[in-house]
Parts: C-alpha cells; structure tokens; sequence
C-alpha cells in the first residue's frame, strides 16, 4: 500500500527564567500505518496523522536532585491498533484522544546512592468512533493502561563500574475489549 508523502513537523522551545530551572513546549506529529495482515487486507484501513503536544517545567533545585513534570496530549485522526486476539491484523478504531501528566524524580541522597522515580496518569477517549461504532463515542480506548510507575533505587559502593540496581515497574489494569 502506498500512503505518499506523510508531513511530520516537529517544533521545540525551552525557555530559562533561571538558572536549573526550564519552561519547554513541544510540537509534533507522527503517524501510524495498519500491520501485519493489516497492510494486506482488503479492508479500506487508512494512516492515522496524530497531532501531540508536551508542556513541561524541569528543575534542578539542588545539584543532587531533577524533577521534572510534563503535561501531554495527542489526537489522532483514524488511530490504527492491532485486532484484540490478533497478532498480525489491524484495525482503525477513529478519531482518539489521550491526555495526561507525565513526572520524573531523580535524587541522589549519597554519593553512591541514587533514587529515582516516574509516574504517568494518562487518560484516552474515543471522541468519533465513526457510525459503526457510535455507540463508543467517549469511551476509553482499550489496551491502554490509566497509570504507569517505574521506581528504583541504584547503588554504586566502589568508583568501578559496578552498580547494584533494585527497581520496580507497575501499571493500573486495562480493558481487553470494547466490551
């Protein structure tokens, strides 16, 4: 299947009112293709154009300790996902929305200890499903997590390249289906 040309602009700034601490937005747009048996199928499956942008604030209060805290939002014209029970068919499930806030936390209490933390909340809407799926008009998109965490702690005793990690990763659960 040939799509043309796809248009990805991407557009950055950051701005420093002072010095360890940064205001930064960012634009971009990126696309999805279908996959797999997705590409091949006779089905009318399209690219999906997803517009997103990111506002965010990263600050080094202390030399040992960044934090950093982004809002996110991305829509996506005819977003492209893989067929639940599938692992090579696709399918456009319409006009989404996903939103969230996005955190980081590093700090580095001794020398030979660091600690670090992230944290997303994200929320997805199906805000024009199309007219064989107006029923799922505002629903949540399905294989999609609400939160995200990623915590550790790293621990280098020795100034040799040996590091002792512990480190989890969790995430809320989510719905397999539209059902």
């Amino acid at each position: 299947i040939d799509f043309g040309n796809i248009w990805q602009p991407k557009v950055s700034a950051v701005v420093t009112p002072l010095p360890g601490y940064d205001i930064y937005a960012n634009y971009g747009r990126t696309f999805q293709v279908p996959a797999g048996d997705g590409l091949y199928t006779t089905q009318a499956l399209t690219w999906s154009k997803n517009d997103g942008i990111e506002l965010g604030v990263k600050a080094q209060p202390f030399p040992d300790l960044r934090v950093r805290a982004a809002y996110f939002r991305q829509t996506a014209s005819d977003e492209v996902q893989l067929v639940f029970n599938s692992d090579s068919d696709s399918e456009n499930v319409g006009e989404t929305l996903r939103q969230g806030l996005d955190t980081e936390l590093h700090a580095r209490p001794l020398p030979e200890l660091a600690v670090w933390a992230s944290f997303t909340l994200q929320d997805t809407e199906r805000v024009n499903p199309g007219a064989n799926l107006a029923a799922l008009t505002g629903t949540e998109l399905d294989h999609i997590p609400r939160w995200l965490l990623k915590a550790g702690v790293d621990f280098q005793p020795l100034a040799e390249p040996l590091v002792a990690s512990v480190w989890v990763h969790s995430q809320a659960d989510y719905s397999l289906t539209n059902a």
